[in-house]
């Protein structure tokens, strides 16, 4: 699935006569090793940390919402109140690795 993504959105640059040096996937190794470069720097400084989030979760959109943020209680983006399986909307506490405010 994902190849064909990536050759449609190559199609779509060269449509446009758009350049690149080269095509970056997420999976290429050296974007791995600067991806890691870089969140290995926040977390050494301390912008990166353990903590606790506790919120309205959508379980099938994977999002947290405030209260003022839901739509009769629903979740703005897919309408349920409950998702799949009886979840969807719930209080839920989520040990989560949340940047700090940083200037990046």
């Amino acid at each position: 699935y994902v190849d064909n993504v990536a050759g449609q959105i190559k199609s779509i640059w060269d449509l446009m006569n758009t350049t690149y040096d080269r095509f970056v996937r997420t999976t290429d190794p050296e974007h791995k090793s600067k991806v890691q470069k870089i969140f290995k720097r926040m977390y050494e400084k301390g912008d990166i940390y353990k903590g606790k989030y506790v919120g309205k979760y959508c379980t099938p959109c994977e999002s947290f919402w405030t209260d003022s943020q839901l739509v009769d209680g629903k979740c703005p983006d897919c309408g349920r109140v409950r998702g799949c399986r009886g979840r969807g909307i719930l209080l839920q506490d989520e040990q989560v690795r949340r940047p700090a405010d940083a200037a990046y």
